[in-house]
């Protein structure tokens, strides 16, 4: 029967498969266009790459048009000329219906040279055929012997089943049923089984007893135990019956039998690996829910930066102040070390409530103590995600404020420049509204004349100059000057790369008496651990966070412009700079020193 006879289709749209990865829309045209007036194209294609997913759908104006397509172009190569033989059929949106299995037969131990045209053929006496496939090795498209055909109706499937299984094509014999999915072909497997897995052996136990032992419950195929190099059992073995019957009989009475002293028996169904390792993975996680719901909501704690010394017994009675604890646990490796954190439970949300505010920070054994509540790791996931995502939009919109009014370039999320790349001047710093003139023409970046406003705020680069060698700092690559002598050392006995003095000796014409907000020890470890699993752009954004409330508690008017003029310099320097007041303090004014030399500060 013919493709073109489907009653009701459900619009004149093809899906045609099986295509050439080069193919195009504008291949698919001139191919189709013969056929009818084509409404529209469009090849799949990956959202990253952009490389064609190898399938098509072809939208004619007319269903008339669309039939003529199928029945002519179906199994034609495309290109015309050395492509692959295309696979068209009606595009059917609805997954539900291509899923159900309706009309679905597979077909196994096919010949390598019967290809989809020929199995269309074999099959379309039977009735109204929907597609045809059969399964190919993605690389070499050579047939992989089965393949599916997919009937209108069940009745039509049924059938071909009962017409075609066990029929020879192209001198092989056919294998015809009707399909099922593959959750429903695991449930059957583990229904109705032969082979047996046995283990907890000793190592006495021999080939002729394990024969002995499941013999007696029927006729058995094989049977094999087993062996370590030097003979010995290996504690496990196979067993495969005649009947899936007996296999079920021999695992229902050795199952749990105790085979040696305090030692029992384990008989089971023979599982291949993945089977197995899916199983263990959905009673892991069967079993972490329940132990979850052992306890009242908010009541586990979790508790890092723990010194190896700490023992469960040391953190019970440094958290039994705040309650009652039903459970204290310190995570170990597998040689006994601990692994620097660990999980406390108490009978009550409040005591767990009163336990956070009071140890969370604490020194304890030498070490701040990070205190919080316990959640999965999923959900803590989606928590850090959804705070730093809010962090972002305030920030933005922070630097959308500034820029309005304005002030020039604030602190925005890394990566966005207000004003293009713009020169930098000593320390690493970008010298603010220091833009190149571009043909002399054009809008200023504050709404005056380019031309003219940047005469305004453009310093002059050699007083700038002069002012750098006042402070001993040398000028950065890429500043517009080269350097003029080998660059200082480290941090010992030099400046370091951004041309800052040592750490704790403050720079020449720094003002004293200014006040920066240290990080607490315990609060910067538990940063550097967050900012590590971070993306580079949002590493960028969490130092911001760290930094502005630095700025701002010494130079309230300035902290926009000077924070997003410290996030110029690398992740490194500026972990350092949290960490030690006085340096941050220097770079600080530093900072004020060249808006100052650029007239952005008074």
């Amino acid at each position: 029967m013919s493709t073109s006879t489907i009653a009701h289709p459900p619009s004149a749209s093809l899906y045609v498969g099986d295509l050439d990865r080069t193919v195009s829309e504008a291949t698919l045209f001139e191919i189709f266009q013969n056929q009818g007036a084509v409404a529209s194209i469009r090849v799949c294609r990956d959202a990253v790459t952009r490389l064609s997913l190898g399938y098509a759908y072809v939208n004619f104006h007319q269903l008339s048009d669309a039939e003529r397509a199928l029945e002519t172009l179906n199994f034609t190569p495309i290109p015309i000329k050395g492509g692959r033989p295309c696979r068209i059929m009606w595009s059917e949106r609805d997954p539900a219906r291509r899923k159900n299995g309706v009309g679905n037969v597979f077909v196994k131990n096919l010949d390598k040279t019967v290809d989809n045209k020929s199995l269309h053929d074999t099959f379309s006496m039977f009735g109204n055929i929907v597609s045809v496939k059969v399964a190919q090795n993605k690389n070499t498209g050579e047939s992989l012997g089965y393949g599916f055909v997919h009937f209108s109706t069940d009745e039509d499937a049924q059938k071909a089943i009962d017409k075609v299984n066990g029929m020879s094509i192209n001198g092989s014999i056919v294998k015809v049923e009707a399909f099922k999915p593959r959750g429903d072909k695991d449930r059957a497997k583990s229904e109705t089984f032969n082979n047996v897995y046995a283990k907890n052996f000793p190592e006495t136990f021999t080939q002729q007893q394990l024969e002995e032992m499941f013999g007696k419950f029927g006729p058995i195929e094989s049977a094999k135990l087993a062996t370590k190099e030097d003979g010995s059992c290996a504690g496990y073995g196979f067993v495969c019956f005649q009947e899936p019957a007996h296999a079920v009989a021999a695992i229902s009475e050795l199952n749990k039998m105790e085979i040696a002293p305090e030692k029992e028996l384990y008989v089971g169904r023979a599982q291949k690996k993945a089977e197995r390792e899916k199983e263990l993975k959905t009673r892991w996680e069967e079993a972490k829910i329940a132990r979850a719901g052992q306890h009242p909501p908010g009541c586990n704690l979790y508790i890092k930066n723990l010194q190896e010394d700490v023992t469960e017994e040391t953190l019970r009675s440094e958290f039994s102040k705040h309650g009652t604890i039903t459970s204290a646990k310190i995570m170990t490796e597998t040689t006994g070390r601990s692994k620097g954190f660990g999980f406390i439970c108490f009978d009550t949300a409040e005591n767990a409530t009163k336990a956070v505010n009071e140890e969370n920070k604490k020194m304890f054994h030498g070490m701040p103590l990070y205190v919080c509540l316990a959640m999965r790791r999923d959900v803590r996931r989606n928590h850090l995600e959804q705070q730093f995502a809010a962090a972002r939009a305030k920030l933005s919109n922070m630097g959308a404020m500034g820029m309005g009014m304005g002030m020039g370039p604030m602190y925005t999320p890394y990566g966005m420049q207000p004003y293009g790349q713009m020169p930098r001047g000593p320390g690493g710093f970008m010298y603010p509204q220091m833009m190149m003139p571009q043909g002399g023409q054009g809008r200023g970046p504050m709404g005056g004349q380019g031309s003219q406003q940047r005469s305004q705020v453009m310093p002059n680069y050699a007083q700038q100059q002069r002012s750098v060698q006042q402070f001993g700092m040398q000028p950065q690559m890429g500043a517009g000057v080269a350097p003029t002598g080998p660059r200082p050392g480290g941090r010992v006995g030099g400046a370091n790369r951004q041309g800052m003095p040592p750490a704790g000796k403050p720079m020449a014409g720094s003002p004293t008496g200014g006040r920066a907000v240290p990080v607490p020890s315990g609060e910067h470890q538990s940063f550097v651990v967050a900012l590590s699993n971070a993306t580079p752009d949002m590493q960028k954004q969490m130092i911001g966070e760290k930094l502005y409330p630095i700025v701002e508690r010494t130079r309230p008017n300035l902290a926009g412009k000077i924070t997003g003029m410290l996030l110029e310099i690398e992740n490194a320097e500026l972990l350092h700079l949290l960490e030690t007041p006085a340096d941050m303090e220097a770079k600080i004014t530093e900072a004020v020193h060249v808006l100052r030399e650029a007239g952005e500060a008074q």
